[in-house]
């Protein structure tokens, strides 16, 4: 009797933390970074798509043992309402070199989408922040990755998505469904970057019955086809 309220207790403990959100200190931040990342394109052509929610920036600084929690406070007070595009676009010679676009031209050929898990499409603004502090934190995101990722990261332009409505309802949750999709306009050609939510690097990982990881938006394990745990 004992050990089968024992297996019970467990059962419910692991169904209780099936999907579970982790501890921001938890988060990979590498996982994070790559999740958020869509690439698109062709041989001639290319664009990279990186969407940062605000727990980017929080998990970012917390794990860093040399930002104080007032710092941390000041910073997320700033980007709490927004989520960032990060985009970086090109146009490349036969012989492989860059051709960058600025961000007047990214931004003209530009469109952000919504679509929810009923199919509906809302529009995304993303345009220039009116915020000062806002277009001061962006600015210094570049030279950063310049130095992470050479030109590429030099040319990287950042668009603010507005990440809370009227009633300061968030917009844009990573850890909700829905999917982000970005079109570019690349002379006569439309690119399409889609990011499907929710990022499954936010959440307590589930594993299916063979002991492979399960992505926090699937129902059922594509190996076993056994439904899994919610």
């Amino acid at each position: 009797m004992r050990l089968l309220l024992a297996l019970a207790m467990i059962s419910l403990a692991s169904f209780a933390h099936a999907i579970d959100r982790k501890e921001i200190t938890d988060i990979d931040l590498n996982a994070l970074t790559v999740e958020g990342q869509v690439m698109t394109g062709g041989a001639s052509d290319l664009a990279l798509v990186w969407w940062i929610p605000a727990e980017f920036w929080e998990v970012s600084m917390r794990q860093e043992s040399m930002v104080p929690d007032e710092q941390v406070n000041q910073v997320m007070g700033v980007l709490k309402n927004y989520s960032v595009l990060a985009v970086v676009q090109a146009n490349v010679s036969p012989f492989g070199s860059f051709q960058f676009f600025e961000k007047d031209q990214i931004m003209k050929g530009m469109n952000v989408e919504f679509v929810r898990p009923d199919g509906s499409v809302e529009s995304i603004s993303h345009t220039e922040p009116s915020d000062p502090d806002l277009r001061i934190m962006l600015d210094q995101m570049r030279p950063i990755l310049s130095q992470a990722m050479g030109s590429l990261g030099q040319n990287f332009y950042f668009f603010p998505l507005p990440d809370a409505n009227d009633d300061g309802e968030r917009l844009l949750s990573p850890y909700d469904k829905g999917m982000i999709r970005v079109k570019l306009l690349n002379a006569d050609a439309v690119h399409t970057a889609e990011l499907e939510l929710p990022l499954d690097s936010l959440f307590v990982p589930r594993l299916c019955p063979n002991g492979k990881p399960a992505h926090v938006s699937w129902n059922y394990c594509p190996w076993s086809g056994k439904k899994l745990k919610r």
